[in-house]
């Protein structure tokens, strides 16, 4: 079975995803913005326990930690109007246990399907003269910007080189648009 991680600190770096999971070495990881999330430096986390360091396949990946005592990591907390960029990682069972024991400290949480977004390329946007970082949530009526929206959207799911993000990125657009948000950032034209 296939899952997704969204990746917005060191899991963005790909030599440190290879660590954890060495099969993602030359996988890709797609640019993402979610939306409704922030990033924060809000938890302090303590001890050497580790929930997962009972299963034998996954325990050889939690011994060097052991000697770890506390840290503060990056997290991210659900709020509405935020948005955090990030990478969209595609993994499997095996894969997805490493993850969990090298972020033991966290709790999975799901992401609402329509907040993700794919994030366009600096290139793309400088070709297409679009800003690099999302701007506001599009306005009822606007046409100018509804249609760089669309643009954007567009440009977004032709730009997406791992196959099964891009069926995450189509569901989600397919989901804006029967939501009828008015923020969906979705092509209307484009079989989604």
């Amino acid at each position: 079975m296939k899952h997704f991680i969204f990746g917005y600190g060191s899991l963005i770096c790909p030599q440190s995803r290879a660590i954890t999971a060495p099969s993602l070495e030359d996988a890709i990881a797609e640019p993402v913005v979610i939306r409704n999330i922030e990033r924060t430096w809000s938890a302090r986390v303590t001890g050497t326990g580790n929930k997962y360091s009972n299963d034998p396949s996954v325990a050889v990946a939690a011994k060097d930690r052991d000697h770890i005592h506390g840290w503060t990591p990056m997290g991210v907390r659900f709020r509405s109007g935020a948005k955090c960029n990030g990478v969209l990682i595609c993994v499997d069972e095996e894969e997805l246990m490493r993850f969990d024991v090298r972020e033991a400290g966290y709790d999975r949480q799901r992401i609402d399907l329509a907040d993700i977004h794919r994030h366009l390329d600096s290139d793309t946007l400088i070709n297409e003269s679009m800003s690099l970082w999302p701007t506001s949530s599009v306005e009822v009526g606007d046409e100018e910007t509804s249609a760089r929206s669309s643009l954007r959207e567009k440009l977004a799911l032709e730009e997406a080189k791992c196959s099964e993000c891009r069926l995450v990125f189509e569901k989600a657009c397919a989901k804006r648009r029967k939501s009828g948000s008015a923020s969906s950032e979705c092509d209307s034209s484009q079989e989604c």
